[in-house]
């Protein structure tokens, strides 16, 4: 996990916290996910509501991002989904 990627989720949750406390849903979306933390993190936010994540990257990542996700799922992410893609930017 790059050093950014530790500061952006920090600040995502804080922001996303403040946001959404009175939102019912809250839908993400990250290009380039990697292991997959952002859309986790999302995911397990502490606002009400149902709350989705798409984590998209290459092919060749998407073991590590599904990974993450398993790993997390049964006890952080309940009432929520995380769903990892394949995606190339550029790709039409």
């Amino acid at each position: 996990m790059w050093d950014s990627g530790v500061i952006i989720t920090k600040i995502l949750l804080q922001e996303l916290e403040n946001t959404f406390k009175q939102t019912s849903e809250v839908v993400m979306v990250e290009l380039g996910a990697g292991c997959a933390v952002l859309p986790c993190i999302a995911a397990a936010g502490k606002w009400p509501g149902k709350r989705k994540a798409v984590a998209t990257d290459l092919k060749k990542v998407l073991p590590l991002a599904q990974k993450s996700v398993d790993l997390n799922t049964p006890e952080i992410l309940k009432n929520s989904e995380v769903k990892i893609m394949e995606y190339t930017w550029g790709d039409k």
